[in-house]
């Protein structure tokens, strides 16, 4: 999900009053005291959050875990509020109405426009907090999916078509083309004439 940078300077309480109200349809991400306006997502975007979280979702029933889309936001210690396109949490009090503190999940599917945050900025916030176990960077426009653990000093593990990533924070397994299952590229095109055949 793309985001632009508000000039408007507010508390964190201000913010927290501000955004879980309502009234008003577009989303705002809190960094250093700045609203920061979210923009739209491109269709592989959608068409990928929306795979995981059916496929999450399916392999989290019956657990306490539960996959939460990207309206959902994380707060870190720094006191920022980010909108994840996915967070898994486990917590069992169920937590915040609005936020979670201890996701232990975190997925975010890059695009030109998020992809200085989503890989410099945002896990400055998120490998600080204590409960998280793997952040996850899924490109949109080819085939390539990265699984940062914290038990591997947040080295990243990467997936390709044909592997099958391991999600180890929820105890799960998931194939690389069932993340990309109804995006269309020209590689996902070959993969799947080659399975057709």
């Amino acid at each position: 999900m793309a985001t632009a940078r508000q000039q408007q300077t507010m508390t964190e309480a201000e913010y927290l009053a501000f955004e879980n109200d309502n009234d008003h349809e577009q989303r705002h991400e809190f960094v250093d005291g700045h609203l920061v306006a979210m923009v739209g997502a491109a269709r592989p975007h959608v068409l990928i959050v929306a795979s995981l979280m059916r496929h999450l979702g399916n392999a989290l029933a019956g657990t306490r875990c539960a996959p939460m889309s990207n309206d959902f936001k994380v707060r870190s210690p720094r006191g920022n509020y980010r909108y994840p396109d996915i967070v898994v949490e486990c917590a069992p009090s169920g937590g915040d109405r609005y936020h979670s503190e201890e996701p232990v999940l975190i997925v975010e599917v890059l695009s030109e426009s998020t992809r200085k945050a989503d890989e410099r900025d945002k896990p400055l916030e998120y490998f600080n907090i204590p409960s998280l176990r793997e952040y996850v960077l899924i490109e949109q426009d080819f085939v390539k999916v990265q699984v940062l653990r914290r038990d591997e000093n947040w080295r990243a593990d990467t997936y390709f078509l044909g592997d099958v990533i391991r999600f180890d924070s929820i105890d799960c397994d998931l194939p690389v083309e069932d993340v990309y299952e109804r995006v269309e590229t020209d590689e996902l095109a070959e993969w799947r004439a080659r399975d057709d055949d």
